[in-house]
């Protein structure tokens, strides 16, 4: 009697719920000249694969294409008699997503209303608070929540979150924003670098606004959707400036298994950056991406 195994497949987006998707499935027997192919499945309920061959090891590598999220691939093994439980993640297509769910103005944290309410962003000029926020475009509002969102959780040893210390944006990009700072918050980094909170930081691939000189980089130890603060300092003043980003480290490929090769694009995308917070640090930036 032929060695056989079921796999039994559950899908999960990185909010916990079901995907609103379709899928194609391959595996292929990493030793056999064996593969099997299933189209168009729904991944928004459990997928059982019946009597896969077992021998040889029963490893296969398994590749999933959904039509709306990124394409996961993995090695899996399949016992004989026995079902095999695979549960996996997965991240949203950027280039799929036809509507973003942003949280109203007035449903924002104090703090970051008061940021929007004192604050000139170039290329916004003559718009403020509410206004600076509907203006912002969706890859700009998303990364900015994100952002504010690893700042809020990335506290001080004095129990100080890092936001608390913004005092307003001057520049909004979909990666990172630029903004005027108390200058504590050089100073509480720099103690706590010592800490092991922070680490130094190339300052190479960061600009210094005018008038100001590039002082020092400190990055958050995360393995991936690590925070980065570079401060500017204008000598004359001594005011700061402070630039955030939040780096993925290719947290895409390895949180979620996504193949190198599927993914396109030099800049860092925002959606990438909220699935990467969701699912390694369970920080939630506040909004939902539809596909």
């Amino acid at each position: 009697m032929d060695a056989k195994g079921d796999l039994i497949l559950n899908l999960v987006t990185t909010s916990g719920g079901r995907p609103k998707d379709s899928f194609d499935i391959t595996l292929k027997h990493t030793v056999l000249s064996l593969s099997v192919k299933e189209e168009d499945l729904p991944a928004s309920q459990t997928i059982r694969l019946a009597e896969l061959d077992a021998t040889q090891g029963g490893t296969y590598q398994l590749l999933i294409e959904p039509k709306r999220h990124r394409p996961v691939s993995c090695f899996i093994r399949i016992e004989e008699g026995r079902e095999t439980p695979l549960n996996l993640t997965l991240a949203v297509r950027p280039d799929k997503v036809r509507e973003v769910e942003f949280p109203k103005h007035a449903a924002l944290l104090d703090d970051l209303k008061r940021a929007f309410a004192i604050s000139a962003v170039s290329g916004f000029e003559g718009g403020a608070g509410e206004n600076l926020y509907q203006a912002l475009d969706n890859f700009r509002r998303a990364g900015l929540l994100n952002i504010f969102a690893k700042m809020k959780a990335t506290r001080l040893t004095d129990g100080r979150d890092t936001f608390s210390f913004i005092q307003s944006f001057t520049e909004i990009r979909q990666d990172r924003f630029f903004a005027k700072a108390d200058g504590e918050l050089l100073v509480a980094v720099k103690r706590d670098a010592k800490k092991g909170l922070f680490r130094k930081a190339s300052k190479a691939s960061h600009d210094e606004p005018d008038g100001f000189e590039l002082a020092a980089s400190y990055k958050t130890d995360d393995r991936y959707g690590n925070l980065q603060l570079t401060f500017s300092v204008n000598p004359e003043t001594e005011e700061i400036v402070v630039d955030a980003d939040i780096d993925d480290a290719n947290g895409i490929c390895h949180i979620f298994q996504v193949l190198s090769h599927f993914l396109t694009g030099k800049e860092t995308h925002p959606y990438d950056i909220r699935e990467i917070l969701l699912q390694h640090q369970k920080i939630n930036p506040g909004y939902d991406l539809i596909v």
